[in-house]
């Protein structure tokens, strides 16, 4: 059965990276449009391609780009590897920015989050606190 999160958020990448840097990489999925429910790969996140059409006067040029990584679904999901799949958009993204969050929220309600801090994707958990004079 396994321990099922829901996954939200995502993490941009800048400047994006250019179709000779993802078209083979295993984060791309196989409809770079589809939100669906279906992972449609074997990896907990999913590039967020984006499409431009220039004319030129050849014909219409199709120029793709990947701005961001998402969760690989928008339904709850295992995320075994959120951590390692996310490292791997990272190492594929040499001199990029690489800004923003996904955040975890875990079927008992336990909370995460994952971040990319100097290169390397760190998992978070939050601290809980008594305020002060609750002692």
């Amino acid at each position: 059965m396994g321990y099922y999160a829901r996954y939200t958020g995502s993490i941009e990448i800048s400047p994006p990276l250019p179709w000779n840097l993802i078209k083979d990489h295993p984060a791309l999925p196989a409809d770079p449009t589809y939100r669906g429910s279906a992972t449609g790969g074997d990896r907990d996140v999913r590039l967020v391609v984006e499409t431009e059409l220039i004319d030129t006067e050849d014909g219409t040029l199709t120029k793709k780009r990947a701005v961001a990584v998402e969760p690989a679904t928008d339904d709850a999901f295992k995320g075994y590897e959120m951590q390692a799949h996310l490292q791997e958009v990272v190492d594929a993204a040499p001199g990029r920015t690489l800004t923003g969050r996904i955040d975890a929220t875990g079927e008992d309600g336990q909370q995460w989050r994952f971040k990319v801090v100097d290169g390397t994707v760190q998992r978070f958990e939050p601290v809980l606190t008594w305020p002060e004079g609750a002692e």
